[in-house]
């Protein structure tokens, strides 16, 4: 028996904000993030997920890998997002 999944769509309007993309600045990351994970081979996590019958149909792990590669990519300091490699040696912030 196949797993299913809830259903994900990046290009969902919400109630509010209208869009994703109305409160994501042309050129973030997370467009690059979005492209890349369509070519990642996640068959090893789906086999898992299939194989497990019980609970709640889980959100996709291509959603799930968007916001984990995000938060590998920048660091939040004090409510400021600042790109990882972005400090020089020897300099703070």
């Amino acid at each position: 028996m196949s797993k299913t999944y809830r259903p994900w769509n990046p290009e969902q309007n919400w109630l509010l904000p209208p869009s994703p993309r109305d409160w994501v600045s042309e050129g973030d990351l997370t467009y690059s993030l979005l492209d890349l994970v369509q070519t990642l081979d996640l068959s090893p996590i789906l086999g898992k997920y299939a194989a497990e019958g019980r609970g709640y149909p889980p959100f996709h792990p291509r959603m799930m890998v968007v916001p984990a590669r995000r938060n590998c990519c920048t660091r939040t300091v004090a409510g400021c997002s600042v790109r990882v490699g972005s400090c020089r040696p020897g300099r703070s912030g």
